[in-house]
């Protein structure tokens, strides 16, 4: 049985989401030690890599194309908006986390610098 691409991007997804969930562990259903919060982290880092990586695209005319950029463009925004309200609502409770706003200017500079790119090239 041969797995299509869209299957293996929700494996993708929900394997990350769980083991993000794993990670973050917000209703303490999981007292982990040390060593398995380093271990976790490290799963965590290396399917980040091979989803951002290693992973690739392969795309065969225009329409599927166009698809990949609307869907890039999607996803930029949703980024931005979960961001600026995570960093709205955490300015609310006076506990900004840096690495929110640390994220959100690596976006929004990588969006600029990307679109600079493509359009003098």
């Amino acid at each position: 049985m041969r797995w299509s691409e869209y299957t293996r991007e929700i494996v993708l997804g929900v394997t990350l989401s769980v083991l993000l969930f794993l990670l973050i562990n917000p209703f303490d259903v999981v007292m982990l030690g040390e060593t398995y919060m380093l271990f976790l982290g490290l799963l965590i880092a290396a399917v980040l890599l091979l989803a951002s990586v290693v992973w690739k695209e392969h795309i065969r005319d225009e329409r599927e194309e166009k698809h990949h950029f609307k869907a890039a463009h999607f996803s930029y925004i949703i980024g931005v908006v979960v961001l600026g309200a995570g960093i709205v609502l955490q300015s609310l409770m006076h506990t900004l986390d840096v690495w929110l706003g640390v994220a959100l200017i690596a976006m929004l500079f990588s969006r600029i610098s990307a679109s600079t790119y493509y359009k003098k090239k």
